[in-house]
């Protein structure tokens, strides 16, 4: 039997159970995760030890549907495999935001501003009872469960600013194709 890096991290993939994950811990050690790993959403779906989807049901779908479930997916791996917990009120989450440019825009734009066009990376907080809410966005909810509203997907967040500036930058094109698909610029 042959014990490598990649097999490793298969088995802490795969590892459902908080007991698995503690014996594998105690037999490797704790999983480090390089979030820079996930460079295509195929690396993601291998990171978490699923299959890529099927491209024959990509077909019968939109192209922003088909880019959120891979966006979903590799939101996923870059956390390292950890649901977002919405219940850690302590614990910020981050999501990335960008501008739009018309092609005229950037066309006219120095090379010095060129460089400069990245996604922000905004912070999502909390909604108090005053009222007053914190951050770029916020979760809300009242009247018991009849009103519930979320207003940016708390899946697609990460637990720091570095790692959501990666995910706006390395996949781009997949936010491109899910925020703007179908939509005329």
């Amino acid at each position: 039997m042959e014990i490598n890096e990649k097999s490793i991290k298969a088995a802490f993939a795969a590892a459902k159970s908080e007991e698995t994950k503690q014996v594998l811990v105690a037999l490797f050690g704790k999983q480090e995760h390089d979030y820079r790993d996930i460079k295509t959403y195929e690396d993601a779906c291998e990171f978490l030890g699923i299959a890529p989807m099927d491209p024959e049901d990509a077909e019968i779908m939109s192209t922003d549907e088909v880019a959120y479930i891979k966006i979903k997916t590799i939101a996923k791996a870059l956390r390292g495999g950890e649901e977002v917990d919405l219940t850690d009120l302590d614990r910020y989450l981050w999501y990335p935001w960008f501008y739009l440019w018309t092609q005229e825009e950037i066309d006219n734009m120095s090379e010095k501003q060129k460089e400069r066009i990245t996604p922000l990376c905004c912070l999502l907080g909390g909604l108090a009872l005053s009222g007053a809410s914190a951050g770029f966005g916020y979760l809300s909810a009242s009247d018991r469960p009849a009103y519930a509203s979320a207003h940016f997907g708390a899946r697609l967040c990460q637990y720091k600013e570095e790692i959501a500036d990666y995910f706006g930058m390395q996949f781009k094109q997949l936010w491109f194709d899910y925020l703007l698909s179908g939509c005329k610029l």
